[in-house]
């Protein structure tokens, strides 16, 4: 859908090399399959697939995208960030309270493209980026620590 700016994703990832899969099919679909056409991109848009099975996607890829114009708390890019993806998300409010960028993701505001050259050429540190994101997962979101938040906000009510 327009919100998750896919066209924008798809316009940065020309002459990187990389491959887009996009998991979910929504009105834009064979759009942005005619957009990848003219720009030379492979793109491979999946049928919608369970929560649960999405979480072992997430293991196939080093980097997983989020080019939404809007999110709120963003379920993806915590679940991506927990199983080792390099997180590169748009630099919006919500996504700047889940990532440290380059230090537990990436942030882009502009220039997507430059940031995906740069993965291609490894100017990044990719093993801390993974495990800092990991550490970000386990000391603020993980089931633990959710609870305890909870568990003291019902003790003060």
């Amino acid at each position: 859908e327009k919100q998750k700016n896919f066209h924008d994703l798809l316009y940065s990832a020309k002459d990187t090399g990389f491959k887009i899969d996009i998991y979910g099919e929504g009105s834009l679909k064979q759009e942005l399959i005619n957009l990848a056409k003219n720009l030379n991109i492979r793109l491979k848009i999946h049928n919608n697939i369970e929560n649960e099975d999405l979480l072992d996607v997430y293991k196939n890829y080093k980097y997983f995208v989020s080019s939404s114009n809007f999110e709120g708390n963003s379920k993806v890019i915590l679940e991506a960030m927990a199983n080792g993806c390099i997180v590169i998300a748009k630099d919006i409010e919500n996504n700047r309270e889940i990532i440290k960028d380059n230090y537990s993701g990436l942030l882009y505001t502009n220039n997507l493209n430059e940031v995906l050259f740069k993965c291609k050429k490894g100017n990044y540190k990719d093993a801390d980026l993974i495990q800092n994101a990991k550490n970000t997962i386990n000391n603020y979101y993980s089931k633990d620590v959710i609870f305890s938040k909870y568990l003291s906000d019902f003790k003060e009510l």
